[in-house]
C-alpha cells in the first residue's frame, strides 16, 4: 500500500474503502475462507450485484489462494446450477441470503455439497486465530470466467495468477488508472482491468450504479464521477456518440472492445475533441483480457484496427495449414505468449482443439487458436474481419457480416447498423440489416431501407445484399454491453429486385420464394443464386406447372433462371396442364409391388451371396452422452411404426418379389447393446456391417450399441432397399424427436406423413407408362438415353497396380478425404459466376483428373440422383434415388470454365431424363456385357446435400460417418457430403472414396483423392487455364 494506504481504493455512492480498510477486509474474508476448509486451487463462486462488496469478494478469494468463479445474477438458476456444477465449485459467496435459492432447483436440491455464505456477515465477524492462506503462487488458478459454447454447455476458461499480474502490469496503463469505472459484470473479463489495473496502481476503482446502465445513466456516471478510464463495448459507445454527445466531454480515456469498432462512431468522436484519447482493444477471453490494442488517432476507409500485440504477447496470422499469410491477406489469428490460459477446466479434449503447440517458438509453448480471422496491414497493425465459425453461407457463398456492416455505417445517415441471419422455415438462412437513422428524417422516409439496399448493391455482390433491412431507434444491448440478437424486432422481408409486371412473373416470383424458402423474390432475381440446385429446380419445375399450366424443362431454368425471363420464355408455350398428378395414399390391402429400384436391388440380392454387404449402408456415430437405452428402444419402435420401409420385407413370389408391410408390434427392430473391450471394437463392428439381411424375413434396418467403457459408438445398419442418403435426414430427425419424447416419458407427438413409399411405387409405374407405349414417359426418356449413350467406352482405361480380373469379385476399402470450407466457399463462387451448380464444378473437376490420369476423352460416370420431384416425398425414409449417367467431352485440352459449360450442358438433359429406371437403361442402351466390370459406367460421383442429418441425443448433436462394408460396387466411387457449420450453415464437403481391392492398392487411391483436391484448388484460382496446366502433385510446377 504504500503512501497510499488512507487514499480510497474503491467507492460506491457513499461507500467507500480506503486501500487499507480494503487490504483488511480482504484479509479477513481470506481467513474466513481458509477456516471453512477450502484449499489452493478451489473455485470460489461469487454471485453477487455490482458493489463495493465484490471487489472485496474478489480480492478475499484470490489472497486464500482460491480461484473466483463468477456468476451472472440475471442468469436462470439451470444455468447457474450447471456452471457451479461444470466448476466444481463447493463454495458461493453472496451478498444476500436469498441467493441461495438461484442454486436450487424446483425440488429444493441443488449442485451437491454447495455451501452459500454471505460476504458481509463473513468479513463483520470476529474470527479466532487461525493460520493465515497460504503463499500463493505465479501458477495457480487465479479465475475461471465461463463462456458460452457451441453445445449449449458453458466453457471455463481457467487464467493464473501470473498471467493477471502481468497484464495489469503493463506499461499501457500508465496515465489512465486514477478513477476506472467498474460497470462490467464480473462474469465479463473487462472487469478485471476495472479491478486490478487501478488497485495494483494506487488509483481508485469507481464502482457504477447496480443494475443495467442506459447511455443517459453512463454519461451521467462518467462526469458526475470524473472517470479517468473507461472500458465499454462498441455498442454502447454507439449509443453514447449519439444521445449523449458530451458523455466524455470531461477528458477520460475510452477503452473499446468486444464488438467490431463502428468507423463512423469513432470519427465522429474523435472530431468533437471529446475523450483524451479512444483505444481499441482485442482479446478473447482465453488470452487473459486484452491480446492487442490501437490508439485511434484517425478513421481511413477500412475498419478500425485492433492493433498490434501488449507486451509479452504473440500474434500469429496463419492459413489452414499453420503457415504464415502474407501481408494484407486474410488469415485466422493465433496468440502466444503472455496471457495464454492453462485451457477450459475439466474439458480436456476442447482444450486440445483450441490450445495447440507453438510452432514459432521452439520452447514447448502453445499457441491459442481464436477462431478469428485477421489481416495484418503493411504498417504491421491487425485489422479485424469477423468470426470464421460466425461466418454465414447463403446463396452459395460465405460471408463475413461485418463487411457489410462496414458499408452501412460509412454512411453519413447510418448512425449504427447489424447484420444479422435468421433462420428460414426450410432450414436456410436470411441475411437481415438493421440500422438507426444518424437523424430522425431519415429514418422517417418510407423508401429509405429500400435505398439502403440499392446503395449496398452498388457496393457489394449480390449475395451479400440482406433480403430485409429493419430501421430501429437503438440496437439493443445485453448485460455485457454486446448487442442482443434475440431483443430485434422480426422483419419483413421483400424482394430485393423488380416488382412482378404481370400474372405469370407474379406466380413465377411466388414458386421461386415458396420453393426456396424466402418469402420475397424479385423479377431479376437468379433462382441459383438464390440457392437452388437440381432437386429444388426440379421440384419448382412441377410447381410452375401447377400454377402456370406450362411445364419448364431443367434446361429452362439453367438458360432463364428469373423469373422475368423465365416468363418470357415460357410465354409462348402451350397449355400443357398442371403435369403428373402428384403421389397420394394407395390402398393397403394385398401385397404391394416392389418399385423399380427395389426390383433391381431385389434381383441383386437373389443374384449375388446373401453375404455379400455391397447394399450396406452402415452409418457410425461416436457418441459423446450416455445412452438410455428403454428411451432408445422405444424411439426405435416409434421411427419404424411411423416409416413402413422399416418394417418392411420381400418375400419370393415366382420370378420376382413383393413388398410385405409388417406390424408395428411384429417388427421387433429393436437396440442391440453389446459391451466389448476396446481392443475388440473394430472387429465387432466390421462383423456388424457385414452381417447379411434375410430380405424376405427381415426388417432391413439393424441398430447397435458398443459400448467399451471408454467409448460408445452406435452403428446404424439399413439395407438399401430400404433407404438412401436423402433418407438420413428424416430418419435422423424422426429419431432424435422420439428420443426426446421418450426421455420426458411421452410419446412422440409427430405430423402424419401424406404418403407411404409403397404410394411412390404405385404411383410410379402409372407416371412412366408403359416402355412398349411410344407415348409413355419411359419410352420418350429412353429413346434420349438410346442417342446420348451412343458409342460410349466399354470401360473407362484407368492405370491400376493390377490387372482387371476376367471376374469383378467385389471386394473394396474406402479412403476418406475433405475438400475444407475455404475451398467449398472458392468453388461456390465459381459456380454461381458460371451460371452452374456445385455439382457441375466438382463433376468437370472429376472429369478433367479422370482425363489427366488416361482415362480418355469420353468421361462416363454414373450419379445418384434424389428421385424426390414431390415434397410429398421429403419427409419419408425409402429407397428413390436413381442413376442417371453423364457423359462429357474433355478433348481439345479445353480451359476449367469451357470444361464446366460441357457439364452444364450435358447434365441438364441427363437430369430431364432421370426418371428411367437404371436397370431399363441398360437395357436399352445394351452395352457388351461382362463379368469384368459394371455395365455402362464404372466410376460414380455422388454429392448429398440435404440439410443436416445430424442425431441428437440430450441436445447434443452427433454427426454420422460411413464405415466401410469391405466390399466396392464400382472401381471408383465419390460419395460427397455437405457438412454443416457451427452455425448451421455448410462447410466442409467430406468425401468417400470406395476402390476395388482388386485393382487399386490404397497408396494409389489416397494420391487420386490428393490430386482431385489439387485440381479443384487449382480450378477455383484460375478457371481459364487449360487442364494441362494444373500441377497434380506436390512437386510439379503448373504447365506454361
Amino acid at each position: 500500500m504504500g503512501e497510499n494506504k488512507d487514499s480510497t481504493a474503491v467507492g460506491q455512492g457513499g461507500t467507500a474503502l480506503s486501500y487499507r480498510e480494503l487490504d483488511e477486509k480482504s484479509d479477513v474474508l481470506a481467513r474466513a475462507l481458509t477456516a471453512l476448509g477450502v484449499a489452493p486451487e478451489d473455485r470460489v463462486g461469487i454471485l453477487m450485484e455490482r458493489g463495493v462488496d465484490v471487489v472485496v469478494a474478489l480480492l478475499g478469494t484470490l489472497k486464500a489462494g482460491c480461484a473466483y468463479a463468477p456468476l451472472d445474477i440475471r442468469s436462470p438458476a439451470a444455468r447457474l446450477r450447471t456452471v457451479v456444477e461444470e466448476c466444481g465449485t463447493r463454495l458461493v459467496l453472496v451478498d444476500r441470503p436469498e441467493r441461495a435459492a438461484a442454486l436450487r432447483d424446483g425440488s429444493g436440491g441443488g449442485p451437491g455439497g454447495v455451501h452459500v455464505r454471505v460476504v458481509g456477515e463473513l468479513t463483520a465477524r470476529a474470527l479466532p486465530p487461525v493460520a493465515g492462506p497460504p503463499p500463493v503462487h505465479p501458477q495457480q488458478l487465479a479465475y475461471v470466467i465461463h463462456t458460452s459454447g457451441s453445445t449449449g454447455r458453458p466453457k471455463g476458461v481457467a487464467i493464473s495468477h501470473r498471467d493477471v499480474v502481468a497484464f495489469a502490469a503493463d506499461g499501457c496503463w500508465e496515465g489512465i488508472d486514477r478513477r476506472v469505472l467498474l460497470q462490467s459484470p464480473l462474469e465479463f473479463d473487462a472487469s478485471v482491468y476495472q479491478i486490478l489495473v487501478p488497485l495494483l496502481r494506487g488509483g481508485t476503482v469507481v464502482v457504477a450504479p447496480p443494475g443495467r446502465l442506459d447511455a443517459a445513466q453512463l454519461a451521467r456516471t462518467l462526469a458526475e464521477e470524473r472517470i479517468t478510464s473507461t472500458f465499454i463495448t462498441p455498442s454502447m459507445f454507439n449509443v453514447l456518440t449519439e444521445e449523449s454527445p458530451d458523455a466524455f466531454a470531461h477528458g477520460c480515456q475510452v477503452w473499446m472492445g468486444g464488438e467490431v469498432a463502428s468507423p463512423g462512431a469513432v470519427a465522429r468522436t474523435l472530431a468533437a475533441s471529446g475523450p483524451r484519447s479512444v483505444v481499441n482493444v482485442y482479446g478473447p477471453t482465453e488470452v487473459t483480457v486484452f491480446a492487442t490494442r490501437h490508439l485511434v488517432t484517425e478513421v481511413g476507409d477500412g475498419p478500425v484496427p485492433i492493433g498490434s500485440a501488449l507486451a509479452g504477447v504473440r500474434t500469429h496470422v496463419l492459413d489452414e495449414e499453420l503457415r504464415p499469410v502474407g501481408a494484407g491477406e486474410v488469415g485466422e489469428l493465433y496468440l502466444a505468449g503472455r496471457g495464454v490460459a492453462r485451457g477450459y477446466w475439466g474439458r480436456p479434449a476442447l482444450t486440445a482443439g483450441r490450445f495447440v503447440a507453438d510452432p514459432f517458438a521452439g520452447d514447448g509453448s502453445r499457441m491459442y487458436r481464436t477462431g478469428d480471422l485477421v489481416r495484418r496491414r503493411a504498417d504491421g497493425l491487425l485489422e479485424y474481419f469477423g468470426r470464421q465459425d460466425n461466418q454465414v453461407k447463403l446463396r452459395g457463398f460465405r460471408i463475413e457480416l461485418g463487411e457489410i456492416e462496414h458499408q452501412l455505417t460509412r454512411r453519413a445517415d447510418v448512425a449504427r447498423a447489424a447484420v444479422v441471419t435468421l433462420p428460414d422455415r426450410h432450414g436456410g438462412h436470411h441475411l437481415v440489416a438493421y440500422v438507426v437513422p444518424a437523424t430522425p428524417a431519415d429514418g422517417a422516409r418510407g423508401d429509405w431501407p429500400a435505398r439502403l439496399l440499392d446503395a449496398l448493391r452498388a457496393h457489394l455482390p449480390g449475395h451479400m445484399v440482406p433480403a430485409a433491412c429493419v430501421v430501429v431507434e437503438r440496437l439493443p444491448l445485453t448485460n455485457n454491453g454486446k448487442l442482443d440478437v434475440r431483443a430485434l424486432p422480426a422483419p419483413v422481408f421483400e424482394g430485393a429486385g423488380r416488382a412482378p409486371r404481370n400474372r405469370a412473373e407474379r406466380l413465377l416470383c411466388e414458386v421461386f420464394a415458396d420453393v426456396l424458402g424466402v418469402a420475397g423474390v424479385g423479377i431479376d432475381d437468379s433462382f441459383f443464386a438464390l440457392g437452388g440446385h437440381s432437386l429444388t429446380a426440379t421440384r419448382a419445375a412441377a410447381a410452375i406447372a401447377s400454377a402456370l399450366g406450362v411445364r419448364p424443362g431443367l434446361e429452362d431454368l439453367f438458360a432463364a433462371p428469373t423469373p422475368a425471363g423465365l416468363a418470357a420464355r415460357l410465354a409462348d408455350r402451350p397449355d400443357t396442364g398442371a403435369g403428373p398428378v402428384p403421389p397420394a395414399a394407395a390402398p393397403a390391402d394385398g401385397p404391394v409391388a416392389l418399385s423399380h429400384a427395389q426390383r433391381r436391388l431385389w434381383l441383386l440380392y437373389q443374384l449375388m451371396a446373401d453375404a455379400d454387404p455391397g447394399y450396406h449402408i452402415p452409418l457410425l456415430f461416436r457418441l459423446s452422452v450416455p445412452v438410455d437405452t428403454a428411451a432408445f428402444d422405444a424411439a426405435l419402435a416409434d421411427v419404424t411404426a411411423r416409416h413402413e420401409t422399416l418394417r418392411t420385407v420381400f418375400p419370393a413370389d415366382g420370378e420376382t418379389a413383393h413388398q410385405r408391410i409388417l406390424d408395428p408390434a411384429d417388427a421387433a427392430v429393436r437396440l442391440t447393446v453389446t459391451d466389448c473391450r476396446l481392443a475388440a471394437l473394430d472387429a465387432l463392428l466390421t462383423a456388424a456391417v457385414r452381417a447379411p439381411f434375410d430380405l424376405e424375413t427381415e426388417p432391413p434396418l439393424r441398430v447397435t450399441l458398443f459400448r467399451t467403457g471408454e467409448e460408445q459408438v452406435l452403428l446404424v445398419v439399413l439395407h438399401h432397399i430400404a433407404a438412401d442418403g436423402w433418407s438420413f435426414t428424416p430418419l435422423f430427425r424422426d429419431l432424435s424427436r422420439a428420443y426426446a419424447a421418450r426421455r420426458a416419458g411421452a410419446a412422440p407427438a409427430f405430423r402424419p406423413l401424406p404418403v407411404q413409399y409403397r404410394d411412390h411405387a404405385a404411383w410410379q409405374r402409372t407416371v412412366l407408362g408403359d416402355r412398349d407405349d411410344p407415348g409413355s414417359l419411359l419410352a420418350r426418356q429412353l429413346a434420349h438415353w438410346r442417342t446420348a449413350l451412343a458409342g460410349i467406352p466399354l470401360c473407362t482405361p484407368l492405370p491400376g497396380d493390377r490387372p482387371r480380373p476376367e471376374y469383378a469379385g467385389g471386394a473394396g476399402a474406402v479412403v476418406g478425404f475433405t475438400v475444407p470450407a475455404e475451398l467449398r466457399r472458392e468453388l461456390d463462387e465459381l459456380a454461381r459466376a458460371a451460371g452452374c451448380t456445385l455439382f457441375v464444378v466438382l463433376q468437370a473437376a472429376l472429369a478433367g483428373l479422370l482425363t489427366r490420369l488416361g482415362g480418355g476423352e469420353d468421361i462416363v460416370v454414373g450419379t445418384p440422383t434424389a428421385g424426390r420431384a414431390d415434397p410429398a416425398l421429403d419427409d419419408l425414409v425409402g429407397f428413390f434415388v436413381n442413376t442417371v449417367v453423364l457423359r462429357t467431352d474433355t478433348s481439345g485440352d479445353p480451359t476449367f470454365g469451357e470444361l464446366l459449360r460441357r457439364v452444364r450442358e450435358a447434365w441438364i438433359p441427363a437430369y430431364a431424363h432421370q426418371d428411367v429406371p437404371f436397370d431399363l437403361l441398360v437395357e436399352a442402351v445394351n452395352p457388351p456385357r461382362s463379368l469384368a466390370h459394371h455395365p455402362v459406367f464404372q466410376i460414380a460421383f455422388g454429392l448429398l446435400n440435404t440439410e443436416d442429418s445430424a442425431l441428437e441425443l440430450d441436445g447434443t448433436r452427433h454427426h454420422w460417418r460411413l464405415a466401410g462394408t469391405g466390399a466396392a460396387r464400382f472401381d471408383l466411387a465419390f460419395d460427397a457430403v455437405s457438412r454443416t457449420d457451427a452455425d448451421g450453415a455448410p462447410g466442409d464437403l467430406d468425401i468417400s472414396l470406395e476402390y476395388a481391392t482388386e485393382l487399386f492398392d490404397r497408396a494409389t487411391v489416397e494420391r487420386l483423392a490428393d490430386r482431385y483436391v489439387r485440381l479443384l484448388r487449382a480450378a477455383a484460382a484460375a478457371p481459364d487455364q487449360p487442364l494441362h496446366t494444373f500441377a497434380l502433385d506436390p512437386r510439379e510446377s503448373p504447365a506454361p
